[in-house]
């Protein structure tokens, strides 16, 4: 699943080639992802134009004048941008057409991405209301998330992850930032010093701006809106490298799992 750094990277992407175009007409090629499609898109959108793309967690939020359309990628969801009149390609479900010759194809290989129009603040809407923080605003800082960990009785992996805590770092960047903060996944979050915490949210911040810097991720589906990689995999620590030797101790990674996900650490380095 995309995580915050890609979702980030397609915003990026798409913003400057849809600003200021207004959307023409809407093509469907199957009427359910996750969730019915919307079949009034085209009727409450058509006209309007596209005044920017913002994002909250790991939806990206098309602003249309008065009216958002709220997209979430779901695991497999990818954007491009090509001529109306290119044919749709395999598992590409949806397309939006913009002015000046342009459309957006949305590809879903699993189906679980969604879509609709938010009328109301974002705030207020089911999907949103619940959120946590945005790891890379101020509001995410030490004594805030401090204050997060002494209320709860789970792993810290766990309440990283929580995205009623913080939204939008997934299983990568919390595996990778924390061996980078020298703390153990499984380490409850009540007991870590608050200085321990402090440095890996200073970590964390700097985790996700490096990963969007190099176009976020690419280990499954992920690719940018004109089909290029990202390459923060590169630099991976200990994600995904089971068995294989710590770059900073030489010992095993190890894997466990916590909440249903595999998480790598280094028994070695972290505490």
């Amino acid at each position: 699943m995309p995580e915050l750094p890609e979702v980030e990277v397609i915003r990026q992407g798409l913003r400057p080639k849809l600003r200021g175009k207004s959307l023409q007409t809407v093509d469907y090629r199957c009427a359910k992802l996750r969730y019915p499609i919307p079949t009034y898109l085209e009727e409450q959108l058509s006209g309007l134009s596209c005044q920017g793309i913002k994002r909250r967690g790991k939806y990206l939020l098309f602003n249309f004048e008065n009216k958002q359309l709220a997209w979430h990628l779901g695991m497999t969801g990818q954007f491009r941008l090509v001529p109306p009149q290119t044919p749709f390609a395999k598992h590409e479900h949806i397309g939006l057409n913009f002015s000046d010759n342009i459309s957006l194809r949305y590809k879903d290989t699993r189906r679980f991405g969604y879509l609709d129009i938010i009328k109301e603040p974002i705030n207020t809407h089911p999907w949103f209301k619940k959120m946590g923080v945005e790891p890379l605003s101020d509001d995410f800082n030490t004594d805030s998330f401090y204050a997060q960990c002494q209320k709860r009785r789970v792993a810290i992996k766990t309440l990283i992850m929580d995205a009623n805590t913080v939204v939008g770092i997934g299983n990568i960047y919390a595996a990778e930032s924390l061996f980078r903060a020298g703390i153990h996944p499984a380490a409850a979050c009540a007991s870590i010093s608050k200085q321990r915490i402090g440095r890996w949210v200073d970590i964390s911040k700097a985790v996700l701006e490096e990963a969007i810097s190099v176009g976020g991720s690419s280990i499954s589906d992920f690719i940018h809106v004109d089909g290029k990689q990202g390459y923060f995999s590169h630099q991976f620590k200990v994600y995904g490298r089971h068995q294989q030797p710590c770059y900073t101790c030489q010992q095993p990674i190890q894997k466990i799992t916590q909440t249903g996900r595999s998480t790598f650490f280094c028994a070695s380095c972290q505490s």
